[in-house]
C-alpha cells in the first residue's frame, strides 16, 4: 500500500461503493475473574438493575463462562473448606424434595429468598462436578423446590464444563401453544434440555422493583451465593473461573440462529439487543453495558484475589461484505474481518498492479467530519490490508475505484451541490476540483 496525505471529504463525495464501520470491534480486551473466597470475605458483581424490556416478554440471554479446572470435584458439606473449594458432585433429581437445588456453585443467584423461590428466581448453578443448570422462577408451580430447573438429569448425559476450555450460554424463553413458554439452556450451540412452563410472565412484576426479596438480596449476584457475599451466611459454593460478553435480548432466538451464530461477535445494533457487557474496562469498581453506559454491574473485590482478566472469549468475527467497485458483475466481494486482537483486515479480493484496476481506501474515525486518510493499492499486486485499530473505536473504511470515470457522475459536487445522474463523470480524484 502507498500512502496518501490527509484531505478534506467535500473534494470525494462521488461514488461511495461501500462504507464498513469497525467501531465495535474494539481492541480493548478482558473478562471477570473469580476464585475460592474465604469464609465471609467474599467477591462478586452485582446488578439492581435490568434492561428496561428484558423479561417482559420473550426473552434471550447469553454469556461465556471458563471454569478452573485446578479445583476438585467432591462433596460440598456445609461449613467445611471442601464447600469453598470443590466442584460440587451433587445431582439430585429436580423436584425430588424441596432442597434438591440447595448444593451447587452460583455463576449467578438471583433467588428470591424472601417470599417464594417461585417469584422472580433467575439463577445458574453448577452442580454434578461441573454440569450447569437454570434455575428460573416465574410465579407457576414446577412442584418441590417451586424454581423450574433446565439442566441435564442425571448430570453425567452430558458432558462438564470443567475442562478449561471457554463455553457459551445461551438461555431462551420461547411463547409456544396458546399460553406456554418453553425455558431452553443452550451450551455451544447445542440444545441441552428444556422446561414447559404454564405460563408467560411479566418477569418486570418481579424485577423493576424486587418486590419480596429481602432487604439487602435485591438484584443479580455474579460469582457469589448472595447470603454469602452480603454475610448472611459464613460460606457457600461459588463460581472459580472466568465470566465474558453478557448479552440480554429481548426476543427468542432461533433454534437455526443459536446453532449457527452463538460465537459470533455482535456490533450492537443487532435486532432486539437491549444490552451489552463487554467486559474491556480491564479494572475499576463496576462495568458496564457497551449500549447504555449508565447500566452497570457493582464490583465487590477481594483484594487477595482480583476481578479482572486480560483472557477474552474466543468469539468469531463479524464482518462487513459487499461488492468491490467496478467489478460487481465480476462478483468480487469486498470484506472487512478481526483477524486478531486489535486488528482487522480489508480484503477487495482482486489485483490492483494496474493503474485501471486501482482503488481508493479511505479510512477515518466517526464524529471527526472531514478528515480522511486516503491509501491506495497502484502497485504490488496488493489484495488485502490489515488495518491496527485504535484503541478509541469508531473507525469507518471507504473504498471507492481511483479513475474519475468510473467513481461516477453522481453524488455532490465541491460546494455541497447534488450532481444529476446525467452530469459529465468527475474528474479524475486528485485533480484540482475533483468532486
Amino acid at each position: 500500500m502507498s500512502i496518501g496525505s490527509h484531505r478534506r471529504c467535500c473534494a470525494r463525495r462521488a461514488l461511495v461503493a461501500l462504507v464498513l464501520h469497525a467501531a465495535v470491534l474494539h481492541a480493548a480486551a478482558g473478562s471477570l475473574s473469580f476464585g475460592e473466597n474465604p469464609p465471609s470475605s467474599y467477591e462478586y458483581g452485582l446488578h439492581t438493575t435490568l434492561p428496561a424490556t428484558f423479561g417482559q416478554g420473550e426473552f434471550t440471554f447469553e454469556l461465556w463462562v471458563q471454569l478452573d479446572p485446578a479445583f476438585p470435584v467432591g462433596p460440598c458439606i456445609p461449613d467445611t473448606p471442601g464447600q469453598r473449594s470443590n466442584w460440587c458432585d451433587e445431582d439430585e433429581i429436580p423436584y425430588g424434595g424441596s432442597s434438591w437445588w440447595f448444593s451447587g456453585n452460583f455463576l449467578l443467584d438471583g433467588h428470591n429468598n424472601g417470599s417464594c423461590f417461585c417469584d422472580g428466581t433467575f439463577s445458574l448453578q453448577f452442580y454434578g462436578g461441573g454440569r450447569l443448570r437454570w434455575l428460573f422462577g416465574d410465579g407457576d408451580d414446577p412442584g418441590p423446590g417451586d424454581v423450574w430447573s433446565v439442566g441435564a438429569f442425571p448430570a453425567s448425559s452430558t458432558p462438564g464444563l470443567r475442562d478449561g476450555d471457554w463455553h457459551q450460554i445461551t438461555l431462551v424463553r420461547r411463547f409456544v401453544g396458546v399460553s406456554e413458554s418453553r425455558l431452553e439452556l443452550w451450551i455451544d450451540g447445542s440444545l441441552i434440555d428444556d422446561e414447559t412452563s404454564g405460563v408467560r410472565t411479566d418477569m418486570r412484576t418481579y424485577w423493576d422493583s424486587w418486590p419480596g426479596f429481602p432487604a439487602g438480596q435485591e438484584g443479580w449476584f455474579w460469582g457469589a451465593e448472595k447470603q454469602a457475599a452480603i454475610g448472611v451466611l459464613t460460606q457457600y459454593e461459588d463460581h472459580k473461573g472466568l465470566l465474558d460478553e453478557l448479552r440480554f435480548w429481548s426476543r427468542a432466538k432461533s433454534a437455526a440462529e443459536i446453532a449457527a451464530d452463538y460465537d459470533l461477535e455482535v456490533t450492537g445494533s443487532e435486532l432486539g439487543l437491549v444490552a451489552w457487557f463487554p467486559f474491556d474496562e480491564n479494572g475499576g469498581s463496576q462495568t458496564c453495558d457497551r449500549l447504555d453506559p449508565g447500566f452497570c454491574m457493582t464490583l465487590i473485590d477481594n483484594p487477595m484475589l482480583g476481578l479482572w482478566s486480560v483472557a477474552e472469549a474466543p468469539l468469531r468475527a463479524a464482518s462487513g461484505v459487499g461488492q468491490v467497485p467496478g467489478r460487481a458483475s465480476q462478483g468480487v466481494p469486498l470484506t472487512l474481518a478481526k483477524t486478531g486482537p486489535g486488528v482487522v483486515t480489508l480484503d477487495w479480493g482482486g489485483s490492483c498492479s494496474a493503474d485501471a484496476d486501482d482503488f481508493a481506501v479511505y479510512r477515518g474515525q466517526l464524529g471527526v467530519p472531514g478528515d480522511y486518510s486516503s491509501e491506495t493499492c497502484s502497485t504490488g499486486g496488493a489484495t488485502s490490508w490489515d488495518v491496527p485499530l485504535a484503541t478509541a473505536g469508531g473507525e469507518f473504511f471507504i473504498v471507492v475505484p481511483r479513475d474519475g470515470t468510473r467513481e461516477g457522475s453522481y453524488g455532490s459536487d465541491s460546494g455541497g451541490n447534488r450532481r444529476s445522474p446525467s452530469s459529465t463523470p468527475c474528474v479524475a480524484e486528485f485533480a484540482p476540483g475533483g468532486c
